[in-house]
């Protein structure tokens, strides 16, 4: 969903189980019975965010110790 949602020019997050399943269960409507996993909210972004600057590997990837 967040890969076609970008796809579509939408903007995404993926928000992970943060103690709030009850209020979005009650929210939208889910029955009692299923688990709320993940939301993902959508919308067309104010602006395009810039290529991150990224860490090289060497300074984040350790082969057999630190």
């Amino acid at each position: 969903i967040v890969l076609a949602a970008a796809n579509f020019g939408l903007g995404t997050c993926w928000i992970g189980k943060m103690g709030f399943d009850e209020t979005v269960k009650k929210a939208l409507g889910i029955p009692e019975h299923m688990k709320v996993i993940a939301v993902t909210p959508l919308g067309y972004p104010d602006e395009t965010p810039g290529p991150k600057e990224r860490k090289s590997l060497s300074e984040i990837v350790h082969y057999e110790r630190f």
